[in-house]
């Protein structure tokens, strides 16, 4: 079977780059375009480059490598980037793997934008399960098109008549958008390296990968497909109670070779990277030291001082705000933390604080917490 590979982030479909928007296969198509009452992490994805890029947390950004570099808007905020922190994911070449690179980058941003951090998933996510996308682009139209194959050869003709081809054009203007599709088993065109999943192969990239395929049936709800310009956009797993951040979108595929241009069809497929086999290189590079509250590599005053402002408060589980156990409570298990790491990054190593550093902290932990107590009664 032939099919056309497209990148998911630049140029609309058959540009020889990259992805842009989640196509949703219901309704009119300008559905879920707000974060639903289960929340999977929908503020988490943001705009880079016109394409689409994941907050992990404590300042690390994600997105597929072909999208770029760049400032990131997450829910209408700009937020700028260290050019010198970005990171290139690399391949076990152990697992079978003969570039060197993936198609998956990390960078991180000058300011905290306030978003919570998103769990990664550590194991592969089984073939039939749902999983959700999302990520910025071209919206489709409201009304479904039918096509038929032309006698003379070349694009296909258009049809009132509910033929073997369907799907949609795609319109101006972009949105962030969330859909679902249920990862399927790889078939014979991709190197595959087990039943759930592939090698994707993006210029002199590889990547780990799950597809989903996008069908006229709707296994899901909300049935939805990668279309030009969603590289970078997310792709969360609901593990038992918990959401988890389980890839990122890279490509789609295009089975049909005559499928007109700036469209989407049932039957075009969508790759995803698979970021268990990423975790624990994801992890090594984003987990802070806990105390390290504004993510500049030091533990010291001004990360004393931020917990302090949100002591004994609901922190929403930011790091940001002292929560270092993200158990979403400023409290004393958190300013322990801090003690145990006070001064880090001023010297070679985190070293016990001397005597007259213990003393002086909890001096400041008690003056702190007294003055913050006067404050909020004077509040209230």
């Amino acid at each position: 079977m032939s099919f056309v590979l497209l990148f998911a982030g630049f140029g609309i479909l058959f540009g020889p780059e990259t992805a842009e928007a989640v196509v949703v296969g219901t309704g009119t198509g300008s559905q879920n375009t707000t974060a639903p009452a289960d929340d999977f992490g929908f503020g988490n994805v943001g705009v880079c480059s016109n394409c689409s890029a994941v907050y992990l947390g404590y300042g690390w950004v994600m997105t597929a490598s072909h999208v770029g570099t760049n400032k990131v808007n997450f829910n209408g905020t700009y937020y700028d980037y260290l050019p010198e922190s970005e990171v290139r994911l690399t391949n076990d070449p152990s697992l079978g793997f003969d570039a060197d690179y993936t198609d998956l980058k990390l960078f991180k941003l000058t300011e905290d934008p306030g978003l919570r951090s998103v769990n990664i998933s550590s194991q592969t996510v089984s073939h039939g399960e749902e999983i959700t996308m999302v990520g910025h682009g071209y919206n489709r139209a409201p009304e479904m098109t039918y096509w038929k194959d032309n006698p003379a050869g070349g694009t296909w003709i258009e049809t009132n008549v509910p033929y073997y081809y369907r799907g949609y054009y795609l319109e101006g203007g972009r949105t962030m958008r969330w859909g679902t599709n249920v990862l399927q088993m790889v078939d014979d065109n991709d190197n595959r390296t087990s039943a759930d999943n592939c090698i994707l192969t993006l210029g002199s990239t590889q990547t780990m990968a799950y597809k989903t395929s996008f069908t006229s049936y709707g296994e899901t709800d909300s049935e939805a497909q990668v279309v030009a310009g969603d590289s970078g956009g997310g792709v969360f797993y609901k593990n038992g109670d918990q959401w988890e951040l389980c890839g990122i979108i890279h490509a789609a595929t295009a089975p049909f070779p005559d499928q007109p241009c700036q469209t989407v069809l049932y039957g075009n497929s969508s790759y995803l990277s698979d970021l268990s086999f990423y975790q624990d290189q994801i992890l090594d590079i984003i987990t802070p030291i806990p105390g390290d509250a504004n993510f500049d590599g030091f533990v010291d005053a001004q990360d004393f001082a931020l917990l302090m402002d949100y002591w004994q408060q609901d922190s929403d589980y930011l790091w940001g705000h002292g929560d270092f156990n993200e158990d979403g409570f400023v409290d004393a298990s958190d300013f322990a933390y801090l003690m145990d790491n006070w001064q880090y990054g001023h010297e070679t190593n985190g070293s016990v604080p001397e005597p007259s550093s213990w003393l002086l902290l909890i001096t400041l932990f008690f003056g702190m917490a007294i003055w913050n107590f006067r404050k909020r009664a004077a509040v209230a």
